[in-house]
């Protein structure tokens, strides 16, 4: 009996976790996300499944008692996702409580986990956040045994087994609680660790603009969406930067740079179309935007460059300019894998022509 105890609880955990790893396996790899439809209908598909597989491999105990860690399930539904998908998974496995059979038992069964899942999500709403991970899921697990002591005695009445079952479902659930908050905080943390070695890869470190990668990247995307149906690219270069070196030294070179782009953000519409491209180059994209509002942004910035009196750590603030080409491949798609190209060749003339100035292709 004690064998067969220890089996179902361990494959009852086992379940939980295979759910844990797949759920996360939906979450989007972005700092700031929400679910999708079809994510969450998957996601709520999984955690449904897990009840359902969980119910069949119930605890058997004496006296013909069988409990399951169900409610675990619904715990860290209402924690990590939210109230409507608990409530939705414990509404779905109540019904599955059918499939084992019609009887007093389903039917309160079903009254039972629509009650705790209403409660968990308000306390989860009232506590979250106040107090550590852990020990919110750890009171939503002894309001979860409550409840179920309180379901007991409506079932069974006054009887031996309606203290003992809840005291083991509360050590049960508990350990099974600890493990999977260890197993989830750890999956959480693999993905920050990745998201923040991505944005590594994608972005450069001195100004903090996307880097030359991550232009490539957009500019891909941008090409392939057919909702792109125009645009842009401005390329921005410092005017004599090798001169700047040469006389006040790398030091002070990037202080310029960091300024510059801070320039390019307090002014471009959209900082994720943002990009250091080399050394002293940065480049713009303007999807689904006109050459007139290129042209525009183009002598913005290069008259707030001008006028910027930089202050970089000498005893007296340092001026410079940029020079701006710009292209755009006015509604032709064919047009915008050769946008750069195009724009760097509009640099070019606006080098040529005497710099501080912006040539539109």
């Amino acid at each position: 009996m004690l064998l067969n105890a220890a089996m179902s609880v361990l494959a009852n955990i086992t379940i939980m976790i295979t759910a844990c790893y797949f759920i996360n396996k939906l979450v989007p790899n972005i700092r700031h996300y929400t679910f999708t439809l079809d994510r969450k209908i998957g996601l709520l598909l999984i955690a449904t499944a897990a009840n359902y597989a969980i119910m069949y491999f119930a605890i058997d105990l004496p006296d013909g008692v069988r409990i399951d860690l169900r409610f675990v399930v619904i715990i860290l539904l209402a924690y990590h996702i939210g109230p409507a998908a608990a409530i939705s998974c414990a509404f779905l496995t109540g019904l599955l409580q059918f499939s084992f059979g019609v009887n007093p038992v389903s039917f309160q069964s079903l009254i039972f986990i629509l009650t705790l899942v209403c409660i968990l999500s308000i306390i989860v709403q009232k506590i979250r956040g106040k107090y550590s991970q852990l020990f919110v899921l750890l009171i939503l697990n002894l309001v979860s045994v409550s409840l179920s002591l309180i379901n007991f005695l409506l079932f069974y009445g006054l009887h031996s087994r309606v203290i003992w079952i809840p005291v083991f479902t509360a050590v049960v659930s508990s350990l099974a609680l600890v493990l999977l908050n260890f197993i989830i905080s750890d999956m959480e943390h693999g993905r920050r660790l990745e998201l923040q070695e991505r944005e590594y890869a994608y972005t450069d470190f001195l100004t903090g603009l996307f880097n030359v990668r991550a232009f490539s990247q957009k500019l891909h995307e941008l090409v392939e969406d057919e909702a792109t149906t125009n645009l842009t690219c401005l390329i921005i270069d410092i005017d004599h930067f090798k001169r700047i070196n040469d006389t006040y030294g790398h030091t002070i070179g990037d202080e310029v740079l960091k300024e510059i782009a801070h320039t390019l953000m307090k002014i471009s519409p959209n900082y994720q179309h943002i990009f250091r491209v080399g050394g002293e180059e940065f480049c713009i994209l303007l999807p689904n935007s006109t050459k007139e509002v290129a042209k525009q942004l183009g002598e913005a910035l290069r008259a707030a460059v001008e006028k910027k009196q930089m202050d970089v750590g000498l005893k007296e603030p340092i001026q410079v300019t940029i020079s701006v080409g710009i292209a755009s491949c006015n509604g032709v798609r064919d047009m915008m894998p050769q946008l750069y190209q195009l724009a760097d060749k509009a640099l070019y003339q606006a080098k040529q022509s005497g710099r501080n100035q912006v040539i539109q292709f």
